[in-house]
């Protein structure tokens, strides 16, 4: 279940990217399980700020800023559409596929800034949530 506020451009895609997964490719997964958890997805270039809420049995999704989120995602709204194709491990790119060494690039580079990168759980959670294969 997504709960959300009032939502438009990117925090609308977002939204129904996320609802769509969890009706469709995540159902019956323990995606939303545990603790309550903030993720702040910002796209600078855009100057919007998308903060998803994973509950115990929902993700919310508001266009707003959270100054102590679990995890904060912090890009262009280019690479913000690329981070659901790249391949993780352990919450971390994988350096054996293209697109794992690709994030790795844009972390070393400043283009990606993840911090709170210790919940690299957290990370995989939301990476599969916007997930679009």
């Amino acid at each position: 279940m997504v709960r959300t506020g009032e939502l438009a451009g990117l925090s609308e895609m977002l939204a129904s990217l996320i609802e769509s997964n969890l009706r469709d490719r995540l159902a019956g997964s323990t995606i939303l399980g545990g603790k309550r958890k903030r993720v702040l997805i910002t796209a600078h270039d855009l100057d919007v700020h998308v903060l998803v809420t994973i509950g115990e049995s929902y993700a919310e999704i508001e266009e707003r800023f959270d100054p102590r989120p679990h995890l904060w995602i912090y890009t262009d709204s280019g690479t913000l559409m690329e981070l659901p194709a790249m391949q993780l491990m352990g919450g971390l790119p994988d350096l054996r596929h293209p697109t794992g060494r690709a994030a790795t690039k844009l972390i070393v580079s400043g283009r990606l800034k993840v911090r709170g990168v210790l919940r690299i759980g957290l990370l995989s959670k939301i990476q599969r949530l916007l997930n679009v294969v």
